[in-house]
């Protein structure tokens, strides 16, 4: 969200209960381009096959994968890389979970890794980047079919809320 470099910063705990044996174990990732009007664009995809770690989960008793990345790639484009994900993976029995539990997301208890909030993307400028209400893009030239053409109809329809919503009685006092 709201990055100019493609490096998203996403950091969030994800607890799912799992039985094993499970007949088809795997993780599906997404990544999507965020769109302000209209849908959201699919940029990659992956599945992960637990297979080997539910092995490995039930040899030792947990597991841990630290620090991964995982390529994405597109439908439409088999096999060619659209991207990567930075993932880590801890597994544990569910009485280890019960007596050391950790939060969603940064919830607490936030540990067995902290994850600290993301700063990065995440103001409103960042918000509306790539739309055409992103202002770091406008070059303020002040032609009249420039950018003040653009910013005369925000403030048309600031003006037309107000009078609708906020204040109808302004018109008949």
């Amino acid at each position: 969200m709201g990055v100019d470099d493609g490096k998203a910063i996403y950091n969030w705990r994800m607890k799912f209960p799992i039985k094993i044996p499970c007949t088809f174990p795997r993780l599906y990732f997404t990544c999507n381009a965020f769109s302000i009007v209209g849908t959201d664009e699919t940029l990659g995809e992956c599945y992960i096959s637990l297979k080997r770690v539910f092995k490995k989960l039930l040899q030792e008793g947990k597991l841990e994968i630290i620090k991964k990345w995982v390529p994405l790639s597109h439908p439409k484009d088999p096999g060619e890389t659209k991207g990567e994900i930075l993932i880590s993976i801890y597994m544990v029995q569910q009485f280890e979970a019960d007596q050391d539990p950790v939060g969603e997301s940064w919830n607490e208890p936030n540990k067995n890794p902290k994850l600290e909030k993301p700063t990065v993307g995440r103001g409103v400028l960042d918000f509306l980047k790539g739309s055409i209400f992103d202002i770091t893009k406008w070059d303020f030239n002040f032609d009249f079919f420039g950018n003040l053409k653009i910013l005369a109809i925000i403030a048309l329809v600031v003006i037309v809320f107000v009078i609708l919503f906020i204040a109808p009685g302004i018109l008949t006092g």
